[in-house]
């Protein structure tokens, strides 16, 4: 028999091993450490409150992991991870424990409930769909491995670097604003701050292009511009700096911008859907 509970009092190793054996036959390979799944669960505001293990015979063998944070003006949840060990699927183990995250969501008065899934993914599509979610945006994937083209050239005298923390207090004057998925929410970018810095254009006292990104590696969290040449100026600065970028969840109705990825020279990873469902 199954038992499900929140994650207050699972340890992180518990939560890493079966995490691993629930993406272990995934499409995109994911293998965390202990140090691993403790960060990006700092990183992504995960609430053990509202989240979910399920367990058989006292073992670990499903998770909802949910994040809470500000995402269009209003206090939601996000799905931040879900996984089923494979040889507990088709047990009705998802449905179960997404009663179990819906029941803590409603007790703390939030009412939207959001989660991506894989593009290609028809079962899982199908069996958020059932269980009242229903489509929101398209999201695209995108990276860039400066091993695999030639040298670019970048040089340009108005790009400035900056943490996120002091570029706050700057006056944005932008065109095109491409909103942040759940990811890199308000909520998260505010309580990670210092892992966070910003590469942007300036002109005068306003700020006309930037792009958010972790200092650590790149990865790109957040993008707003101008003017099209713009982007491809801030992008290659990256690309000079880390060799490698990856730029996760734009929204594919922004065709100018996804057009200047690969014309810069992007591929294409994978497509995401971002559902969510009134609770």
């Amino acid at each position: 028999m199954y038992e499900f509970r929140d994650l207050k009092e699972v340890s992180y190793c518990e939560l890493v091993e079966c995490f691993n054996k629930a993406f272990s036959d995934y499409e995109i390979s994911i293998v965390l450490n202990e140090k691993a799944i403790k960060s990006e669960m700092k990183r992504n505001g995960v609430d053990r409150s509202i989240s979910c293990g399920a367990f058989y015979n006292n073992k670990m063998v499903g998770f909802i992991m949910n994040c809470r944070g500000i995402y269009n003006d209003e206090v939601s949840v996000f799905d931040f991870a879900t996984g089923v060990v494979p040889e507990h699927r088709g047990k009705h183990v998802l449905g179960e424990m997404v009663k179990f995250v819906e029941e803590r969501i409603k007790s703390k008065g939030i009412k939207k409930y959001y989660l991506e899934v894989l593009k290609n993914n028809e079962k899982a599509i199908n069996s958020y769909k059932s269980k009242g979610f229903d489509f929101e945006r398209e999201f695209a994937v995108f990276q860039f491995d400066k091993s695999d083209s030639e040298d670019i050239n970048q040089n340009c005298d108005s790009i400035k670097t900056d943490s996120f923390e002091n570029f706050k207090s700057e006056v944005l004057k932008v065109e095109v604003d491409v909103p942040f998925s759940f990811e890199y929410n308000k909520t998260n970018l505010d309580n990670n701050i210092e892992d966070y810095e910003v590469v942007y254009i300036k002109d005068g006292a306003e700020v006309f292009s930037y792009i958010i990104y972790m200092k650590e590696n790149g990865r790109v969290a957040k993008i707003a511009y101008s003017q099209k040449e713009d982007i491809v100026v801030l992008i290659e600065n990256l690309i000079n700096r880390y060799g490698k970028v990856y730029i996760k969840n734009v929204d594919t109705k922004y065709e100018e911008l996804i057009n200047v990825l690969y014309s810069i020279g992007f591929k294409y990873i994978v497509g995401q859907y971002e559902m969510s469902k009134e609770v």
